[in-house]
């Protein structure tokens, strides 16, 4: 099985469990995730600018400014920069959350893979966590028919008696 590094930036502790539970979910018997979770803009620069991840989920409108800054939130501006400065050093896939229309427009010209709204549908996200880490759709396994033993049986005994 697989490994997926996921980094999740986000402040808000329900929303970071709720993003990891849908990764977990399209992993599911396909990879291990683990999970590194940051609140701060400047985290987000470093720490997905390494390489080490599979995966980065960035919650635009929704990160804490770094230490020593007088804004309690910043803006979906510096999330912009902060992903522009990711796509300078590599190439890991990004997908941010935002809720403004226009935020989502400029994440998408700075290189995000795909910008879900919020308040968003979980099976959104993991449609877009599914085409980012290329994993395939689950297959439902088919329950056997309850005959199917006893066919196997018959299908024997016709055998036996036509030998």
């Amino acid at each position: 099985m697989d490994k997926v590094n996921l980094l999740v930036a986000n402040s808000e502790r329900r929303l970071s469990n709720f993003i990891e539970s849908l990764v977990l979910d399209v992993c599911f018997n396909q990879a291990f995730v683990e999970t590194t979770r940051i609140g701060r803009a400047d985290e987000l620069v470093k720490l997905a600018s390494s390489g080490a991840y599979q995966l980065v989920i960035v919650a635009a409108d929704n990160l804490l400014p770094g230490p020593g800054l007088r804004n309690s939130w910043v803006s979906a501006d510096e999330a912009v920069r902060a992903i522009r400065a990711i796509r300078n050093r590599c190439d890991t896939p990004v997908i941010a959350l935002a809720v403004f229309p226009a935020d989502g427009v400029a994440l998408l010209e700075v290189g995000v893979e795909s910008v879900v709204r919020l308040p968003f549908d979980g099976a959104k996200l993991k449609l877009e966590v599914r085409r980012a880490l290329r994993m395939a759709e689950p297959v439902e396994k088919s329950k056997p028919s309850r005959w199917s033993l006893n066919e196997l049986f018959l299908r024997g005994f016709q055998r036996l008696k036509s030998a």
